[in-house]
This record gives structure tokens, C-alpha cells and sequence, in this order.
């Protein structure tokens, strides 16, 4: 009878201390974890793990502040010193006493291997689809959970924080990190319930956006999470650092892949969303940003439908091509959108659903699926690097010739970008390049594009060479044929009628069309690919001033079709793989635009256009 006496004292005392909220992950890195939780009464809190304790520091939440009709008290304990790839149970205290949570929750610290991380969008309606989504959710190994917003209709309330999102996914959020992005509807009194319940990381954010927008890595992943409501409003306003942050973010990290997360889609096609403004803008301001930097993934929320576009690069969209992909997931709740057709669409789905993103070393693989585990869509995404051309630098085609520039495009060609100073590195970031065994010097190296130097003794013209790229990220080849002279013309742009020819006047000003060429003045005109020179220059040294290392070849130009007299060919001084031609513009022109040409060795340059006075 005393035994089960205290038994019943203890359940009775264990359920006193029943949480409101919680427990949930927040911030959780390799080396690094937060678990949150809102109790009803005072107490010091701490989490118990691994032998070790951290205590929570306490908020007191009052109704005057929550619209709640009693106070809540929400906890932080944040835990230090974790090891990567790492399964860590822990428990709650409250006062030094256990809180009862079935079964003990336990988390585990991302790392090297394979993750699965689970995502949802606009969820938060407490319908019965989102309910019986939530239930399978529960169930779902997973490491994380992500959200592209709109997580509790249709204010974003305490309340409702805690009655349609909280209560739904709690044995979820026990266990799997989670990482939120806020939407239209969680903006109740400018976010502050949400940026209240949720402590996201807040590494190298300015003080106006934290606990709005963000950045993590996660395995292989970094994941940039995009706040479209507020800070993208005042950033477009230029009142504000969103779209600076995201810049250097994408810019600087060094992950093999690159993810988004952001609330509004910027292509929607149902007739609820299609004309979306703030869709819009994010389409206007956002994708060049994205597309820039090598984005693999944008996933997004707001339109209620499944969607996934075609691979985008410089504004178009191709199933044969390396860019980003813009995914709609907006489809966990109750009130479901039939998408439009569209030509961007390679899936179109108004279907409750989740996704599961699954990382390992090779790829990203990402599968949508409905509430009873049907697979609707599956597609992968490599972490090696992909070739797409190799051409010359200034003419943008396939002609390459020993001495000149090329360039390398492709996708997750480097980790982030760098651009060597002199001595020009073989190397750059673990990315390299070889021609038929021989080093290129690097001049620029980015995620979709890298300028190299050809050596001057790179193999015999005419012979299909072997191309390797080696990144971090793995080797790629192909084959490229070289001449013994490819010329062209670098131009530089200008705001109307196209670009001009890379010249300058004698006082070296650009010749453009508000400053044209004289006839009878001498210019400089710029290029690459006129071939091997009298005397040595060791790879990627600049060239010297004096002597000036001229072409080895004859070179001629010709401006309409005439000929104008060269005085030198050479390569610019404080260059490498950089070609000058000095040139007189011969008397008697026309007026306006007009083709210059280089050749040499039986080799023309493409025409470009010299504006003539």
C-alpha cells in the first residue's frame, strides 16, 4: 500500500509540472543546442544531458503581452560543447524536479553523414488535413524540420502558436531541430509572438533582422533562411540590410550546397497568387541574387500547392541546363490551391503534402509526399561539379589558343568566389584546373564560372586535349581542342545599343560612343588569343613592361573593312593572357559603329564594334 501510495504521489506531482509548450530545438549546430519550453508557474528550469546540466534562463510572459488569460514563463537552456554526429537525450527540471515527457526526448547534432531533414509550408490552419499530415510527420525519422511560414493562422498569435503548430507537431519537435521562416500570417504586432517563441541562430545578422532572417549549415547544406515580409519591404525601400546581408551570405559560405528558404514564392500560377505583389518583388529582387550565387534549392510557401519549376540560369528556364529550382510547398494545411499551367512548371501538384530532403556526400535528393507516404514528386540535385563549356574568354566561343584567357563554366565549379592577385595561383580554394596535364593559372574562380590562363606550352594545336576540373566536391572532365591562334576582341558594355570594343584613347579614357574614335588617332585595343610571343613569361606572371613580349605572329586589323596600321602587338604590360594591339583608325570613316577585326596566322577575330566620330 506505501508503494503504490508513492507512486501516485509521484504521478500526481510529475503531471503538476505538464508544460505548456514543448520542449522543442532551437539554434542546434554540431557543437551547440537550445531547448525551449513554456511552463504555466515560476520555477528554475534546467536540461539534464550527458551527465552534464545547463540551466534555462526564464522570460516571464504576462497576458497583458500575450493576449493569453493567465501568464506564461517561457525557458532557454542553451547546451555547449556537443560533438558532431551525436545522439543526445536529455530531460526537463523544473525546481530540481523531473517533468514527465514520454518517451524521453533526444536529439541528434548534425555532421558528416547522410541527414534527413523533413519541411512544411503554411500549415497552421488546425484542419483536419494538417492534423492528419501532422500525425504521419510524428512518426518520421528526421534530424530537422523546416518551415516556410505561415505557422499559425490567421494572426500568428500566442494562442495560436501554441493550438496549431506547438500541440500538432510536439513529439516531432522534441526530437528534430527546428528552423522557421515567417510569413504574411505570423505577423501579429510585427512578429512579436514569433520572434518570441523562436530563437533562431543569429551568426554574422544585423541586429535589425535577428530572429527574422538567417543562415545555418547543416551536413553539406547551408540553408538561408529569407524574411519577406518586413525586412524585404524596407530593403527594397533601401531603408534597411536584408538584401546586403544575403549577398555576402551566399557569397562567402562554402558549402557544396545552397538552399533557401523564404515565405513568398517568387513564380506562382493558381488564381489566388498569381498576381501577388511581394511575389513579385521577390521575383524582381531576389532571383538575380539567387541565381548569382549558385543556388540549388529555393523553396517557398504562401501559394497552397505543390510546385516545382525547371532549372533557372540568366533569367530562363531549361530542363538541360545547371541552375536553380524554385519549389512551392505551401500544401500542409487544410485550405488547398489548384495550380495554373505554366511553361516553367516540371511539376504541379494542388496536393496536401511535405518534403523530406535527404543530404549525403553525392547529392541532395528531395521527395514530396502526401499524408498516407505516397511519393507525388522526386528529383536529385549533385553536390559534384558539372561542366556546361569551355570557351574563350573574350569571344565566347569554343577557340582557344596557348597565351590566352578561358573561361570554364559550369555549376559548384568552386566553394565561393576568389579573385588571385599575381602570381596567378594553380590553385584556388581546392579548386584546379589541368589541360592535357598541364596547371592553369586561375585568374577568377566562382560556383558557376572560372577564368583561367592556356600556358604557352600547352599541347600541339589541333589535338583534343583532356580538361579536368578538381573541386572539393569531386573531378569533372571534358575535351577541348586548341588552335594556334584564336583571336577576339574583349568588349566592354554599355547602357544602350550594345557593347563596344575594349579601346582607349591615348590618354586612356575608353573609347565609347559619347567618346568615339577620331580618324587618324591612335588607339589600344584589347583582346586575347593571338598566340605565342618572342620571349619567355613564366605562368601566370604579369606581363613585363619592358620588354614588351610581342605576338610572334604577324598581326593585321581592319576597322570596315579597311586597313588600319599596327604599330604593336603585345601582351599588356601588368597582365596575363591579356593582348594589346596598337592601332591608327584610318582616315576617311563614316560616322557611328563600325567592325574592327584582328587577324592573325590565318585566324579572324569575330567583329566588334568601334564607335567612329
Amino acid at each position: 500500500m506505501r508503494r503504490l501510495l508513492t507512486l501516485a504521489l509521484l504521478a500526481a506531482h510529475l503531471s503538476a509540472a505538464t508544460l505548456w509548450i514543448g520542449p522543442y530545438l532551437q539554434d542546434v549546430r554540431t557543437d551547440r543546442a537550445t531547448v525551449m519550453w513554456a511552463a504555466l508557474e515560476p520555477a528554475a528550469g534546467q536540461v539534464a544531458i550527458a551527465g552534464a546540466a545547463a540551466n534555462s534562463q526564464v522570460t516571464e510572459l504576462t497576458p497583458a503581452r500575450t493576449g493569453l488569460d493567465f501568464p506564461i514563463y517561457l525557458h532557454s537552456a542553451q547546451l555547449r560543447n556537443l560533438t558532431p554526429d551525436t545522439d543526445y537525450p536529455y530531460s526537463i527540471r523544473l525546481n530540481g524536479e523531473p517533468v514527465a515527457i514520454e518517451p524521453r526526448p533526444s536529439f541528434r547534432t548534425p555532421g558528416a553523414t547522410a541527414q534527413t531533414l523533413l519541411l512544411i509550408g503554411d500549415s497552421g490552419d488546425g484542419g483536419e488535413p494538417q492534423l492528419t499530415l501532422a500525425a504521419l510527420l510524428n512518426q518520421q525519422p528526421a534530424s530537422a524540420l523546416l518551415h516556410v511560414g505561415d505557422i499559425a493562422y490567421f494572426e500568428g498569435t500566442f494562442r495560436q502558436f501554441h493550438d496549431q503548430f506547438f500541440e500538432a507537431y510536439k513529439p516531432l519537435l522534441a526530437r528534430a531541430a527546428l528552423f522557421t521562416t515567417p510569413g504574411n500570417h505570423d505577423y501579429f504586432e510585427d512578429a512579436f509572438p514569433y520572434r518570441t517563441l523562436f530563437s533562431p541562430p543569429t551568426d554574422n545578422v544585423p541586429a535589425a533582422g535577428e530572429r527574422r532572417y538567417y543562415s545555418f549549415d547543416w551536413s553539406n547544406l547551408h540553408i538561408t533562411v529569407v524574411d519577406t515580409n518586413t525586412p524585404f519591404e524596407q530593403a527594397i525601400e533601401d531603408r534597411g540590410p536584408l538584401l546586403n546581408w544575403l549577398d555576402r551570405d551566399l557569397r562567402t559560405t562554402t558549402q557544396p550546397l545552397r538552399i533557401v528558404l523564404l515565405h513568398h514564392s517568387p513564380f506562382t500560377t493558381s488564381g489566388q497568387k498569381v498576381d501577388d505583389p511581394v511575389s513579385a518583388m521577390v521575383r524582381q529582387y531576389l532571383t538575380p541574387i539567387f541565381e548569382r550565387h549558385a543556388v540549388h534549392l529555393v523553396i517557398g510557401g504562401h501559394e497552397h500547392v505543390y510546385q516545382r519549376t525547371f532549372p533557372r540560369a540568366n533569367a530562363e528556364f531549361s530542363a538541360s541546363i545547371n541552375g536553380t529550382i524554385y519549389v512551392t510547398s505551401g500544401a500542409a494545411g487544410s485550405q488547398l490551391y489548384e495550380p495554373g499551367a505554366a511553361p516553367f512548371q516540371a511539376k504541379a501538384l494542388g496536393a496536401s503534402h511535405a518534403l523530406r530532403l535527404l543530404s549525403s556526400p553525392q547529392q541532395l535528393r528531395v521527395e514530396a509526399f502526401s499524408p498516407d507516404s505516397t511519393l507525388l514528386d522526386l528529383f536529385t540535385i549533385p553536390v559534384s561539379p558539372q561542366l556546361t563549356s569551355v570557351v574563350n574568354s573574350a569571344s565566347h566561343q569554343p577557340d582557344i589558343a596557348p597565351g590566352a584567357l578561358i573561361t570554364i563554366y559550369g555549376w559548384n565549379l568552386a566553394p565561393a568566389e576568389s579573385a588571385p592577385a599575381f602570381p596567378l595561383p594553380t590553385e584556388s580554394r581546392g579548386t584546379r584546373a589541368t589541360l592535357g596535364g598541364l596547371p592553369l593559372p586561375i585568374v577568377y574562380a566562382g560556383r558557376t564560372q572560372i577564368n583561367a590562363l592556356v600556358p604557352f606550352n600547352a599541347p600541339l594545336p589541333d589535338t583534343p586535349q583532356i580538361l579536368t576540373l578538381t573541386t572539393p566536391f569531386g573531378t569533372t572532365r571534358t575535351t577541348v581542342r586548341l588552335s594556334s591562334a584564336a583571336p577576339a576582341i574583349f568588349t566592354v558594355p554599355t547602357t544602350t545599343n550594345g557593347p563596344v570594343a575594349a579601346a582607349v584613347h591615348l590618354n586612356g579614357d575608353l573609347v565609347t560612343d559619347a567618346a568615339p574614335a577620331v580618324p587618324g588617332e591612335w588607339l589600344a585595343v584589347f583582346g586575347t588569343g593571338l598566340g605565342p610571343v618572342n620571349g619567355t613569361l613564366a605562368d601566370g606572371q604579369p606581363a613585363p613592361l619592358s620588354p614588351l613580349l610581342t605576338a610572334r605572329n604577324i598581326v593585321s586589323a581592319s576597322i570596315a573593312a579597311r586597313i588600319a596600321e599596327v604599330s604593336v602587338a603585345c601582351l599588356a604590360p601588368g597582365y596575363s593572357g591579356l593582348y594589346q594591339v596598337n592601332l591608327r583608325v584610318p582616315e576617311g570613316l563614316p560616322p557611328g559603329r563600325q567592325p574592327l577585326v584582328w587577324t592573325t596566322a590565318g585566324a579572324s577575330s569575330a567583329p566588334a564594334a568601334l564607335p567612329i566620330r
